[in-house]
């Protein structure tokens, strides 16, 4: 699943002519990166889980693409911390019911202390996501 939204040679989105038009329609400036999959499936539900990394927004016509076509439920969280930004977008049946886009809270740090890494604190959906 992963190799078929991967930009310019992407199974779900064919013929980029250019550099706008790989923007506009993958909504990133990049083809994806880092990525991850995991496929369960079960007597009952098949579920999978994938991840990948992107330049500077969200792949948002990448997720409404996966849903729309294969008519799922379930939902995709996007977040980039360097903006402190974070998006979920739930689905049914392919279709896009609810949107959040938040900032991203951290807990406060030692400024003093140049090794001291932030953990997010919210919003709730990211922070089950990373530590849950």
């Amino acid at each position: 699943l992963t190799d078929s939204v991967s930009g310019f040679n992407s199974s779900i989105f064919k013929g980029f002519q250019s550099y706008n038009d790989h923007v506009e329609r993958f909504g990133t400036k990049w083809n994806s990166f880092a990525k991850w999959e995991e496929i369960v499936h079960d007597e009952t539900d098949t579920s999978v889980g994938f991840s990948f990394e992107t330049a500077w927004s969200p792949a948002t016509p990448v997720f409404h693409a996966i849903f729309e076509k294969y008519k799922a439920d379930g939902c995709y969280i996007s977040y980039e911390e360097g903006c402190a930004f974070a998006v979920k977008e739930d689905f049914e049946e392919g279709e896009c019911y609810a949107t959040s886009q938040d900032d991203i809270g951290y807990e406060d740090v030692d400024e003093d202390d140049e090794d001291a890494e932030a953990t997010i604190i919210s919003p709730d959906y990211l922070v089950e996501h990373l530590y849950g």
